[in-house]
């Protein structure tokens, strides 16, 4: 079983957005998952098929996007504790910066070179949220190779690494987007969301389960088979579209 899960920004003390949890239920989350047997093994994950055969026992991708600096505060030291690594997805364009390009509701900072540089030496990946976390699909085809390409030769020249991980801003994609994340170098591609439907794996529009305030028993919202899991992606497709609508009303 694979479970791949989505954050954004955890903090001490819950705050007044949708996007930020606090750092006492993401303990609780991180217990949960550690009680019930998964671990989070990257190497094996992304270079063992486990995307393909995800029965091969308990496996649980924690990502988290906009790379905020709370991220390594906050999060990176409690997953230390339990066990677990991530994945942590990068703007860019505001690397040790503030989230200008966000909802209004108290500015972040994010995370500073020398800090991604910290978490890719301690096992994390870092992938691409491109460069300044616009619609991609809104894009002229320059631009959109310009976010695309610029956006990984930054972050391979702070990690010394390859970077083959994207994930789109906004969950905005389509067939065009996915085109050129695939001639920008990636090989594996990421939405915040989840669909009704149960498709065919696509490395270049895997889906993920946000996490939110709200989600008080992380068990809810991995159960695969549930009554609930309708519920549960309306909820994400609702809180997604206001992050959206926000940006760009």
């Amino acid at each position: 079983m694979l479970v791949i899960l989505n954050y954004h920004g955890v903090e001490p003390t819950q705050e007044m957005s949708g996007n930020v949890i606090s750092l006492r239920l993401f303990r609780s989350h991180l217990r949960t998952l550690r009680d019930l047997g998964f671990k989070s093994p990257l190497d094996e994950i992304f270079e063992g098929g486990i995307f393909r055969y995800p029965d091969r026992g308990k496996f649980a991708l924690i990502t988290f996007d906009d790379g905020f600096e709370s991220v390594y505060r906050y999060a990176y030291p409690l997953m230390e504790e339990f066990g677990f690594k991530g994945v942590i997805f990068v703007i860019s364009g505001y690397i040790g910066r503030e989230n200008v390009w966000d909802i209004p509701l108290g500015r972040k900072r994010h995370l500073s070179q020398q800090q991604i540089r910290e978490l890719s030496d301690r096992g994390w990946i870092v992938g691409s949220h491109s460069c300044s976390h616009p619609d991609l699909t809104r894009l002229r085809p320059g631009e959109l190779r310009e976010e695309l390409v610029a956006s990984r030769e930054t972050l391979e020249d702070i990690t010394g690494k390859e970077v083959k991980l994207f994930s789109y801003p906004y969950s905005r994609l389509n067939e065009t987007v996915k085109l050129e994340v695939s001639r920008a170098g990636y090989s594996y591609a990421f939405r915040s969301r989840r669909s009704l439907k149960n498709g065919h794996f696509d490395p270049l529009s895997i889906e993920r389960i946000s996490l939110y305030p709200i989600d008080l028993d992380i068990r809810r919202k991995i159960e695969t088979f549930s009554p609930r899991r309708i519920y549960e992606i309306l909820k994400e497709k609702a809180v997604g579209l206001f992050s959206y609508i926000s940006a760009y009303a």
